[in-house]
């Protein structure tokens, strides 16, 4: 370890059985690490970092089928004592789906039924890789070649909570029969203003009643859709400025109200009424919670109420994960991942893919030939440029989903009603 730069007091050991196993952690001098618990297949190491820690379990598990559901039952117990954040991590010597091995035996669901219960009962999530899908092969030639994902990284709810963006990358296996995998956490940095976004919070927020009624009551001059347009935008604007006060901030409330009551729980005599208050309050921030967290899922089939928050969790950083573009090839066959260099990429390709028609020959013939019409008919230019009907705008308006930006107020007009509730368009 010293060859690699690593001094004894930054690295830990666990020694091979004869010529099997055998365990390395190793650190650098400014990351404040400490080892708790090891195993002759697991090392466990908490990682401290701004006041923050974390746990990160390095496991070499067994390839023998009985020796390796031991040893992640005895790891299953370990974790579940775990209160910080965690990640599993290296060579689970199983597979967990029949496309995770290539050649060989036809694969077999028994051998996968230990990792999974594992995974399971720990509720732990694969965040995905980049790379070759194969972590480990046999190196040799042809039919006798056989391929397969023996290693991994699994990380706990918290975890990717905390780290939601973490990345797993496979790299190159020169030199060796696996793959080295490298687990980090990519912070996206956003360099522009937020896009306003409708909070589900604020539908019964007395403060957003009270902006509604003011903008809705302003007198505007114009077509009643300019006069619905103005409305809307005018408060949308006054939504973001209310809304960067962060006053509508539940966790932040629910971690206020929490660390509130246990503050009186250490006075005497406890203010018992005072408390009562308090989880009251409590209740309508959890449930608070919930409703942003199922907005931000755009999960419709599942009603909250149900303490569905993790599941909301899951699905929202799921799917944030699968809209992020990590990177883009550029001309040269390069990969790019810094922000600017994707922006260029982007707009070239499509100056490029708007502006090609003289690189390629016979291109008003081609356009001519396709089997659509070349033309806007009278008839399409009157729908175009008709004004638009009341029941247009009902029927968009009633398109929209229920956590979408609506106008409710008190104010005489003509009324609509959704989910139960008044809204008005004047």
């Amino acid at each position: 370890m010293r060859g690699l730069g690593f001094e004894n007091s930054y690295c830990f050991f666990v020694d091979a059985i004869e010529a099997s196993g055998g365990l390395v952690v190793a650190w650098s001098p400014e990351v404040c690490a400490s080892v708790f618990f090891h195993s002759d297949y697991c090392i466990c190491i908490q990682i401290n970092e701004n006041e923050f820690s974390y746990i990160v379990v390095c496991v070499y598990i067994s390839c023998n089928v009985s020796r390796r559901a031991t040893q992640l039952a005895q790891l299953q117990e370990v974790c579940d004592g775990f209160h910080l954040p965690f990640v599993v991590l290296g060579d689970f010597n199983s597979t967990l789906c029949a496309g995770e091995k290539d050649g060989g035996l036809s694969w077999s669901a028994s051998q996968a039924v230990g990792l999974r219960d594992f995974i399971q009962n720990l509720g732990l999530h694969d965040p995905g890789y980049q790379g070759d899908q194969f972590t480990w092969s046999n190196r040799r030639m042809g039919s006798a070649c056989i391929r397969e994902r023996l290693d991994r990284a699994l990380c706990s709810q918290s975890w990717i909570e905390r780290f939601p963006d973490t990345l797993v990358k496979h790299f190159t296996d020169q030199g060796s029969d696996h793959r080295a995998i490298l687990v980090a956490d990519k912070v996206y940095v956003r360099n522009t203003r937020p896009l306003f976004r409708f909070d589900a919070r604020w539908a019964d927020n007395p403060e957003v009643r009270a902006m509604v009624t003011y903008t809705w009551q302003e007198e505007i001059q114009g077509t009643p859709m300019f006069r619905l347009w103005e409305r809307l935008k005018k408060l949308r604007h006054l939504l973001y400025d209310w809304s960067r006060a962060g006053t509508t901030n539940s966790l932040r409330n629910i971690r206020a109200l929490q660390a509130e009551i246990e503050q009186i729980r250490t006075l005497s005599p406890i203010d018992w009424d005072r408390i009562r208050e308090l989880e009251i309050e409590l209740n309508r921030q959890w449930e608070a919670e919930e409703i942003y967290w199922q907005q931000k899922s755009r999960v419709r089939w599942l009603k909250k109420g149900d303490q569905n928050s993790a599941y909301f969790h899951t699905v929202t950083r799921t799917r944030r994960k699968r809209n992020f573009v990590e990177g883009l090839f550029n001309d040269n066959g390069v990969w790019v991942t810094e922000e600017p260099g994707k922006a260029d990429i982007a707009i070239n390709f499509y100056q490029g893919l708007f502006t090609s028609e003289s690189q390629i020959p016979n291109m008003a013939e081609r356009v001519t030939a396709l089997p659509i019409p070349t033309s806007v008919t009278p008839a399409m230019n009157a729908d175009l440029v008709a004004e638009v009907q009341p029941h247009e705008v009902r029927s968009t308006v009633f398109s929209m989903g229920s956590n979408k930006l609506w106008v409710r107020t008190g104010s005489q007009g003509s009324s609509l009603r959704h989910s139960g509730t008044s809204w008005v368009i004047r």
